[in-house]
């Protein structure tokens, strides 16, 4: 087992970085290897243990093979909105009264109050006399 630097935390195998402090772990530093059959110690690059024979060198594991992205389903086509139904044209409105014909009313009731005026103002003026 291995130990921080830094710290003295005992690190895992294959750490990059302290678990403890988080300074980096210095991969250069020898490491002891064991006999996982009757755990004496080895000697750097040793394929079998010297004491029982066991090979500890395992034949290197093939590379993982990848898993292919699967394909995203085929979205479906989208179905066209249904056209809505005509709505029946309401009745024409009524044409907008000319302009003209406004301003003539106008002008007519202008008169029309003027001559009331007048009738009135001369009613007034014969009762006085």
């Amino acid at each position: 087992m291995t130990y921080c630097e830094n710290c003295g935390a005992p690190l895992g195998e294959n750490v990059k970085f302290c678990g403890q402090c988080g300074a980096p772990v210095n991969t250069g530093t020898k490491t002891r290897k064991y006999c996982k059959n009757c755990h004496t110690e080895l000697e750097p690059g040793a394929i079998f243990c010297p004491e029982c024979g066991y090979r500890v060198v395992s034949d290197p594991e093939p590379a993982p093979t990848p898993t292919p992205i699967p394909k995203p389903d085929p979205k479906p086509d989208p179905k066209p909105d249904p056209k809505p139904e005509p709505k029946p044209n309401p009745a024409p409105a009524p044409a907008p009264k000319s302009k003209q014909k406004g301003c003539l009313g106008t002008i007519v009731k202008w008169i029309f109050w003027f001559l009331i005026f007048m009738f009135i103002l001369w009613l007034v003026t014969m009762a006085g006399k």
